[in-house]
């Protein structure tokens, strides 16, 4: 319980500094012409400085720098390209499923633990901006019914992104358990009384 409720945390945090950013700025006059979009690099500029905000949050090690961005650009062209072939929730389970492969990879490969590479890739998946976008909308515009449709997308989304990591952790690589030869028998301990190996040995009578 203790995550989820983490993430409602954020969502809440995310969502009242946009509330406040909104009545800070100054609104845009009725009928003024449209903002114009940033960009198809816009995303991939985004990832990047998620990827350095977790690294100076964490005080991850310089080394690491690099696997942590091209993992996330790795996740970010996965998703972005099984979301146009399949939609939304096939990237997410596409996604999903390349996460546990790949931070095994980035883990032996970089002799780091797997989870510096496996929360920042989850964090980046469909849910926190779907999430943040229904939770924003309740709370600053008041769109209930569009919140609402957000917030079930969001959930739906998060299953697949579950799916796709048990399907992945399957996936992955495990060690194998190598069979040595079989260690030869020790030979019995020769008894005093000369008895031959499986009789017991002769006790005196009286």
């Amino acid at each position: 319980m203790a995550r989820p409720a983490g993430a409602v945390n954020v969502l809440l945090l995310l969502a009242l500094g946009i509330l406040v950013g909104t009545e800070v700025v100054r609104p845009r006059p009725t009928g003024g012409p449209p903002a114009e979009a940033l960009g198809a690099w816009a995303p991939w500029a985004g990832v990047l400085l998620l990827g350095f905000g977790f690294l100076l949050y964490y005080s991850a090690p310089s080394r690491v720098t690099s696997w942590l961005l091209g993992a996330l650009l790795v996740e970010r062209f996965v998703q972005s390209a099984a979301s146009g072939f399949g939609g939304v929730t096939f990237g997410a389970f596409a996604a999903g499923m390349l996460l546990p492969p790949m931070a095994s990879w980035i883990a032996r490969h970089s002799h780091t633990p797997d989870q510096v590479v496996f929360l920042p890739c989850f964090w980046l998946l469909v849910p926190g901006a779907v999430g943040l976008t229904g939770v924003s909308e309740i709370i600053v515009s008041g769109d209930t019914d569009g919140g609402l449709d957000s917030l079930v997308s969001t959930v739906i989304t998060v299953a697949a992104i579950a799916l796709g990591v048990l399907v992945g952790a399957g996936l992955r690589r495990r060690p194998r358990l190598s069979l040595g030869e079989p260690v030869p028998a020790s030979p019995l301990p020769e008894s005093g009384g000369g008895s031959s190996p499986g009789e017991p040995p002769a006790t005196g009578g009286l």
